[in-house]
């Protein structure tokens, strides 16, 4: 059985972008998915869901750390999320976390702890990640799980993937 981590940072080799949780997930399935409608199609889920499998308690499931994806500046913080724009044009959204760790205007590194997953304004404790490039949303599987669909060629593997556990890859 896989231990959660909840204080350890991940120090990525140069070049390496950083999975964004250490914790076990479930999904993402197509609930959880980039591009499944959400209110009855009105809009898109503009990220992916990391959920932390059944076995997993809520009190441990809020102590899932939540780690920088790359080094960056972080632009917006308040409860619930973060977003850290790189140097690459990309930024990266954290949502629905317990805790914050960081503050606007604070530099991060890539594999940090910025936060822990919770369920503020949603349902169930989580992680949403959302990415995009240029003020357009893309899907994060394709950075985070391919490395040949990452935008940036020069950050072509991610350090510290955990295994789904299930609920679709």
């Amino acid at each position: 059985q896989q231990q959660i981590s909840s204080g350890e940072n991940i120090t990525p080799k140069p070049g390496e972008s950083v999975f964004p949780t250490t914790c076990p997930y479930e999904g993402p399935g197509y609930l959880q998915s980039f591009g499944a409608p959400r209110d009855g199609g009105a809009r898109i889920h503009a990220g992916i869901d990391f959920t932390p499998p059944g076995r997993i308690s809520n009190a441990e499931a809020v102590e899932c750390p939540i780690l920088a994806f790359r080094d960056g500046v972080v632009t917006t913080a308040y409860s619930g999320f973060i977003a850290i724009k790189h140097s690459d044009g990309i930024e990266t959204r954290y949502i629905h976390n317990s805790k914050n760790f960081v503050s606007a205007g604070d530099t991060v590194q890539a594999g940090q702890q910025i936060g822990k997953q919770g369920n503020v304004n949603t349902f169930a404790i989580h992680l949403h990640f959302e990415v995009y490039k240029d003020g357009v949303a893309i899907d994060p599987k394709g950075i985070l799980l391919d490395s040949s669909n990452n935008p940036d060629t020069s950050k072509v593997k991610v350090t510290g993937n955990p295994k789904s556990e299930g609920g679709g890859k």
